[in-house]
């Protein structure tokens, strides 16, 4: 899938070369961009295992592109760099609850004796559940109000991975279990990450256009997590591992602003008044 919407950006790049006019008139340098994105997978993050409340990556997210800067170099090409934060669409850090219905078909005959504990090197829980640093090549074609601006980058998603643990007394028994949960890697997780998109732009006034985003991704995540549980009347453990490793996939669709800054002669000259 994500091949297919990756040629289909390269198709439109080239129809774009072929049949672009010379004619159009291209005046902004500098762009600034903001938009918000609802994100959601073409292949999914989450096992639906117990080890997915550890991590902030959730595979629907609401995202905020605030740091978005174009720096166009020739008439059509350019540079872009982008930095989005993303917020989870579930509160993933009241675990208890989640990790109450996880548990159950494995371990229907314990309860919880002290609730889950979530700790990392970071002193709390981050706000986001990920953030995405993004740079690339736009290529652009500007006709009347009608614009459009697609890209492909390349850059960092990364995301947090917290240890927990916690202690379960089965049923009818002395048997108290220590479960504790640990990525093998650091608490931050960072991801290579290939992005296409296109923005379609509407100009509502001399410097201001209003844009719909298209974008799809891709990264592939390395790390594990293990669980040791240990029976503390018995002083015995096992150890169980669950792998993250399969490449994920999403798309996004956004909207939000374009500001264009025509070029830093023309601010030099109005900041001398």
């Amino acid at each position: 899938m994500f091949k297919s919407i990756l040629i289909g950006h390269l198709t439109f790049l080239l129809l774009i070369k072929i049949y672009g006019q010379d004619s159009i008139c291209y005046k902004s340098k500098f762009q600034w961009k903001a938009m918000i994105c609802y994100n959601f997978p073409l292949s999914k993050f989450a096992k639906k295992g117990i080890t997915d409340n550890f991590i902030s990556y959730h595979d629907n997210s609401i995202s905020w592109q605030i740091l978005s800067f174009n720096y166009f170099f020739s008439k059509h090409l350019g540079i872009d760099a982008s930095f989005q934060l993303a917020g989870s669409t579930k509160n993933s850090y009241d675990v208890n609850g989640d990790l109450a219905n996880d548990l159950a078909p494995k371990y229907s005959q314990f309860y919880v004796t002290v609730p889950f504990t979530l700790w990392s090197n970071n002193s709390d829980p981050p706000l986001v559940a990920f953030n995405k640093a993004n740079i690339g090549i736009i290529y652009r074609l500007e006709s009347g109000k009608i614009n459009f601006y697609p890209k492909l980058s390349v850059g960092i998603t990364s995301f947090s991975t917290f240890s927990a643990e916690a202690y379960l007394k089965e049923k009818n028994t002395n048997n108290v279990f220590h479960l504790l949960f640990k990525p093998n890697k650091s608490s931050v997780q960072e991801n290579f990450t290939i992005s296409a998109s296109t923005d379609f732009g509407y100009k509502i006034a001399k410097n201001l256009l209003l844009f719909l985003d298209l974008n799809a991704s891709v990264f592939k995540p390395n790390f594990s997590y293990s669980q040791t549980t240990t029976n503390l009347f018995t002083g015995t453990s096992t150890t169980e591992n669950y792998n993250y490793e399969k490449p994920i996939s999403s798309i996004g669709i956004g909207m939000g602003i374009i500001f264009e800054i025509d070029r830093i002669k023309r601010i030099k000259l109005l900041g001398n008044k």
